[in-house]
């Protein structure tokens, strides 16, 4: 079973395809409530790729129990 991951970040194109080749990604950078979006799925994630402009904000951490 692959290890999925959570992106709130867009990427640059040569990292998304590599994240999807080695994780399955759920893709929530577009979403208003990003903690909102990972809701269905937050006890599965395990780690969360974004950038600089985004960031990992407190309310995205508490989402993610695991």
């Amino acid at each position: 079973m692959s290890v999925e991951i959570a992106v709130i970040g867009a990427q640059r194109p040569f990292v998304q395809e590599a994240l999807e080749s080695e994780f399955k990604v759920h893709n929530v950078w577009d979403a208003p409530d990003k903690a909102a979006a990972l809701a269905p799925v937050a006890e599965r994630i395990r780690g969360v790729a974004t950038h600089a402009m985004v960031g990992l904000p407190t309310a995205t951490i508490e989402a993610l129990p695991n």
